[in-house]
């Protein structure tokens, strides 16, 4: 059972070497079984080739017994039951009837024209939302030149603004219909001037207001939280530090 090997070294026999052709070199016998032989990688491959069919559920179906899934030939090739399959799904109708090479100048127009259509659509769309910009400019100018009066009184002009506590006691009174404001009178703490504020600030920011009102309630909103901002800034100063 022992055999002199390649430079008179002795090779034994192991389980390895049934996978193993008759002409295998002694090099590549006496290393453990063929699935852990690197040196000799057809081993594994004729191990795997005399192996016995698996007789599960899977057996003959040309399915992996380990993971249910189409197993791959030796060559790489998906087996047969794999490629009927893929020519049961439904076709292009209009593929039909095309050699494969017109089949695939066919598919590469499709590709192009289908691109082509998307850009068309996105340009489009993009055009769209520059006239609807456009659109809102010109009506937040309009209303500007309407409400810009009517905010300077309550706010006071540029430069001289009123504080913070007669600000938020008389927004009631510039603010658009159906705002959410419940008016105060009575701000003599600064905890209440604060308070008044943080609820103002839920009603006039800018990350508040609906995106979809229009130009009137974005123009009153913006004015009036920034006249806000400004004088509660004075206010901390004064009165928070």
């Amino acid at each position: 059972g022992i055999s002199i090997g390649d430079g008179g070294v002795p090779a034994f026999p192991s389980p390895c070497a049934r996978s193993h052709p008759a002409g295998a070199p002694s090099w590549a016998r006496g290393r453990g079984d063929a699935g852990r032989c690197k040196r000799a990688p057809w081993a594994a491959a004729a191990a795997a080739a005399a192996a016995p069919a698996h007789s599960g559920r899977n057996a003959g179906s040309g399915r992996s017994a380990a993971s249910g899934k189409p197993a791959a030939s030796a060559n790489g090739v998906p087996p047969k039951a794999f490629r009927a399959a893929r020519s049961q799904e439904p076709e292009d109708p209009a593929l039909a009837g095309l050699s494969p090479a017109e089949r695939a100048k066919k598919r590469v127009e499709q590709r192009r024209l289908q691109e082509e259509e998307n850009q068309r659509k996105r340009v489009e769309s993009h055009r769209q939302r520059e006239v609807e910009i456009l659109k809102s400019n010109e009506e937040f100018q309009r209303v500007s030149k309407e409400l810009a009066a009517k905010i300077t009184a309550w706010s006071g002009p540029e430069g001289n603004l009123k504080n913070i506590r007669a600000l938020l006691s008389t927004m009631h009174t510039v603010l658009w219909e159906g705002a959410r404001w419940q008016p105060v009178s009575v701000l003599v703490r600064p905890l209440d001037v604060k308070k008044a504020y943080r609820k103002a600030c839920l009603i006039v920011h800018t990350d508040k207001v609906d995106k979809n009102a229009s130009a009137e309630v974005k123009f009153i909103a913006q004015r009036v939280f920034d006249s806000l901002k400004t004088q509660y800034a004075l206010f901390e100063q004064r009165e928070l530090s």
